[in-house]
């Protein structure tokens, strides 16, 4: 048995992976606790693994800067107000994760650390600080690896094929360079303060130099790329499933007519702007020949959209189980969330994604490129493109299939399971040159 420490941030994209793979890893007999915040402890317990809350990392600062309340979505609207909002999550909180992990490491005792690819001080410090060995977790379907030779990570792009089409493009890139070169010296006078060397690589680059770095997805769905170091392994979507899922399902649903297409949109689990898809989406299939089924998020109840007042094959509800739902769904609509679109391409439903912040739009290049969907951008998003554009996903056959493909292929990594046997085998490595490290020294300073 084996002890593991698995750090991550509240947000539920980041929380639900990192459970999935917790479960796992005390199904096979190894003890597990949870560094988190406030919001994600209320998840962990419940499951029923120890809780070490955030003390000195202030998750509520952390929310006004990402959501404010005079505008939720201003961090991603405003290119500044973005830049400082992703300054202070990756670096400003950095002093405090040490110092919690400091405290907390002693008592805990890990035999590794599970770092969230987001929670930036175990692999960037606490590694070398304390020695403890550090995975990298992370929950997007791309790797964020960068290599001069594919899009930078996030922002959704592709090179244009025509030439004068290219300069927008290369100004992205090396606007997100400078970013990733600010991000560098910043770490690196963090790095200083606790006597380490300076990063000569961006610290995306630098987690990989990690033993491990777990992307929950599929190599054929990510950038072709031959570049990756070894610790860098795909191992399939970290998705929680439950034996049973029909008593999951409204009481309405197993009475909606055969024959009609099914559609469910979804903004995701949290959502913080203005609800433009959901109104767009009634507003494109409301009366339409179709069943049209929408999930408001924990964040909103579905009062707001006035459910009495809405056509007839319109339905709405706060949540509904992805794995009760998506196999009986002829197309998603969603803005991108990685834990939705992973979910329906493992069960081959075809998605329309609007995509709207942080890693989404790098989730719809992807699927996108899988042939497993279209995409169309926020600030294009009304009612009639919706519906045009939903319509020819599920007229063109080509979406589904490339969609079960893509399942297909998911299914085969084998998720938690893969991850799991990649950190044991860790431990056994660790173990073993401990041993052999010990016996060598014992035999050196024998009389």
């Amino acid at each position: 048995m084996y002890n593991f420490l698995i750090g991550c941030w509240s947000f539920p994209g980041h929380i639900r992976p990192s459970l999935a793979l917790g479960k796992t890893l005390r199904n096979r007999g190894h003890r597990v606790a949870f560094y988190t915040g406030p919001r994600g402890q209320r998840a962990v317990e419940e499951e029923g693994f120890d809780c070490f809350r955030f003390q000195r990392v202030d998750e509520a600062a952390l929310y006004r800067k990402m959501f404010p309340e005079d505008d939720p979505a201003a961090s991603v609207k405003h290119p500044f107000r973005f830049f400082q909002a992703l300054r202070y999550w990756l670096l400003g909180t950095i002093p405090s994760q040490v110092s919690d992990l400091l405290d907390i490491l002693p008592r805990s005792e890990p035999d590794v650390l599970i770092s969230d690819v987001t929670l930036w001080a175990p692999f960037l410090i606490l590694a070398e600080k304390t020695g403890v060995p550090v995975t990298v977790l992370s929950f997007a379907p791309g790797c964020m690896v960068p290599h001069p030779d594919i899009p930078p990570w996030g922002l959704g792009i592709e090179p244009p094929p025509a030439r004068w089409k290219r300069p927008p493009y290369y100004a992205m890139v090396g606007l997100h360079r400078l970013t990733a070169e600010i991000f560098r010296r910043q770490a690196n006078r963090l790095r200083r303060q606790h006597g380490l060397p300076p990063l000569s690589e961006p610290v995306n680059a630098f987690a990989a130099r990690m033993p491990l770095y777990l992307v929950p997805s599929a190599r054929e769905l990510d950038d072709r790329r031959s570049d990756l170091p070894h610790s860098v392994h795909y191992i399939g979507p970290l998705l929680e499933t439950s034996p049973e899922v029909s008593s999951d399902l409204p009481e309405w649903f197993s009475s909606l007519p055969d024959g009609r297409p099914r559609i469910h949109v979804t903004e995701g689990t949290v959502s913080f702007q203005e609800p433009f898809l959901l109104k767009a989406a009634i507003q494109a299939f409301g009366n339409e020949d179709c069943e049209l089924i929408l999930t408001t998020g924990n964040g909103r109840a579905p009062a707001f959209l006035e459910p009495s007042r809405l056509p007839d094959n319109v339905h709405v509800e706060r949540f509904i189980p992805h794995e009760a739902l998506l196999p009986k769904i002829d197309c998603l609509v969603t803005t991108g969330g990685a834990g939705t679109v992973l979910s329906a391409l493992r069960y081959g439903v075809p998605m329309v994604i609007v995509p709207t912040e942080w890693d989404k739009p790098d989730n719809a290049r992807h699927v996108r490129n899988a042939g497993a969907g279209r995409v169309i951008s926020p600030g294009r998003c009304t009612g009639p493109l919706l519906r045009r554009t939903v319509q020819e996903v599920l007229d063109d056959p080509g979406y589904r299939e490339s969609a079960l493909k893509m399942g297909t292929i998911l299914k085969g990594y084998r998720g938690a399971e893969a991850g799991v046997d990649l950190l044991e085998e860790l431990c056994r490595t660790r173990s073993s040159a401990k041993q052999a490290a010990g016996k060598g020294e014992t035999h050196a300073t024998a009389p």
